[in-house]
């Protein structure tokens, strides 16, 4: 099976394969019996970052936005250190008393 086969194939079956994965893993945490209280703990973190972790497979899903294009680039690092060498003059700055 060639490269260009592959991927498809991997695209089609990710789903599966990582519902199939957190059954497991579920299940390999249960079968550990580590105790009352590192249950708890675990169960603390996963409560605590699941709404997070469905934001970003939200939005990598259904993004129009190529993943790579999230980062920031070089140019705005650049222009981020220009910016903050250079000295802002704002008009409502004049007095101090007509902030906007």
């Amino acid at each position: 099976m060639n490269k260009s086969k592959i991927i498809p194939t991997i695209k089609k079956w990710l789903l599966m394969i990582s519902m199939s994965l957190g059954i497991g893993g579920y299940f390999l945490i249960l079968a550990l019996d580590l105790g009352h209280e590192t249950n708890h703990q675990i169960a603390t973190v996963v409560t605590n970052m699941l709404p997070y972790l469905l934001f970003v497979m939200l939005f990598l899903e259904f993004s129009k936005i190529e993943p790579r294009d999230l980062f920031p680039k070089k140019w705005l690092w650049n222009q981020c250190r220009t910016e903050s060498r250079t000295e802002k003059h704002y008009p409502w700055h004049l007095d101090g008393d007509d902030i906007p």
